[in-house]
């Protein structure tokens, strides 16, 4: 953004509803607030409204630019291993973010802390802060957030304590596997591999502001062990749960997931989803990215649409107005999934004011 203007049931035992669901999972949109109990005149916020349009940032082919004066654009990138091929590939990547212009990463896989500073420091106007674990060793996939501060305040940027699975104890029905495999969750196994990471932003220009908080996160990957895939649930459960928390302390606070999630938001039955947290919720969460699941030709990774961009009711109709994508670099940058990543970024635009 150049601005001067700123700005997903219970299991299938419950037919009714889940009948009711069935629009959400098939991208019809946020529960409409009129066919949600949510009318309470005590509410502060209203229910989640429409998703956003669906769109081609880049029609014309590389170079293009998606940031502009009246926008913010949040992204999520997964940059696969940044810094395997050191400073060519901040190279390559500098010249990619300068291109787009966009206001705000969260970024996932970055296995080099030195690249990443040199990253931030070949852009100009921004500022970057990496998840402060020190698991493993170099090759570590860590989360970060990277941002223009000519236009955004960042602040309390950490990875929240109640991220850890042992506070939880979680439904049954969260935990039994499918009945065609003999794998469940082993206890006190991490549902986290890569902490989440938390920030708050305040973004201010020509006298408008908005603030907002951010979580950027890399579920555990595997789509089809079951381990990896309650290992998922479990995540998002306690995601739901945190979100929950927040929104009693203040109804009004905003928050904008981005991440790597590793996993289809169509996937059925509900009851095995692993999004079913959220996507039951369909009154308190939205996924921006539902209304791309048909869309294969906006796919963020080989496998499919598995890079999500969320908001939670406070910010919905924040967004309802504006638009999404998925940025198919690979298709008009010469050499991008050999040389920058396997994944593509998911850009989320919208007027805030």
């Amino acid at each position: 953004m150049r601005f001067s203007t700123l700005a997903r049931g219970m299991a299938v035992r419950n037919a009714w509803r889940y009948l009711l669901l069935l629009p959400i999972l098939f991208g019809l949109g946020c529960a409409d607030a009129d066919n949600v109990d949510d009318d309470d005149p005590d509410d502060p916020v209203p229910a989640c409204g429409t998703y956003p349009a669906v769109v081609n940032f880049l029609p014309n082919g590389w170079p293009g630019t998606v940031g502009a004066d009246t926008t913010l654009e949040v992204a999520t990138w997964n940059l696969e291993f940044f810094g395997y091929d050191g400073a060519t590939e901040v190279a390559r990547t500098a010249d990619i973010m300068r291109t787009l212009d966009l206001d705000l990463y969260g970024v996932e896989e970055i296995s080099d802390t030195t690249d990443f500073n040199a990253l931030v420091a070949a852009l100009p106007g921004h500022g970057g802060r990496l998840s402060p674990d020190r698991y493993f060793d170099g090759s570590y996939q860590k989360t970060g957030f990277l941002w223009k501060s000519s236009l955004i305040t960042a602040s309390n940027i950490h990875v929240p304590a109640e991220f850890d699975s042992n506070l939880y104890h979680f439904p049954d029905d969260y935990l039994v596997s499918d009945a065609n495999t003999s794998a469940d969750v082993v206890p006190g196994s991490d549902p986290f591999p890569r902490p989440p990471l938390e920030g708050s932003f305040r973004a201010a220009a020509n006298g408008h502001t908005y603030e907002f908080h951010a979580i950027v996160m890399h579920l555990k990957a595997g789509k089809n062990n079951t381990d990896d895939q309650l290992r998922r649930r479990e995540a998002t459960y306690i995601i739901q749960n945190y979100l929950a928390r927040q929104a009693a302390l203040d109804p009004t606070r905003k928050y904008i997931l981005l991440g790597d999630w590793n996993d289809a938001l169509n996937d059925m039955p509900l009851s095995l989803n692993t999004f079913r947290a959220l996507l039951e919720k369909p009154e308190d969460y939205s996924f921006l990215t539902q209304p791309m699941v048909p869309r294969t030709d906006l796919a963020s990774h080989p496998i499919g649409l598995v890079d999500h961009v969320m908001v939670n009711k406070a910010a919905c109709g924040d967004f309802s107005a504006g638009r999404i994508s998925t940025l198919r670099l690979d298709l008009i940058y010469p050499g991008y999934s050999s040389d920058v990543s396997d994944h593509r970024p998911v850009v989320a635009v919208f007027r805030a004011f």
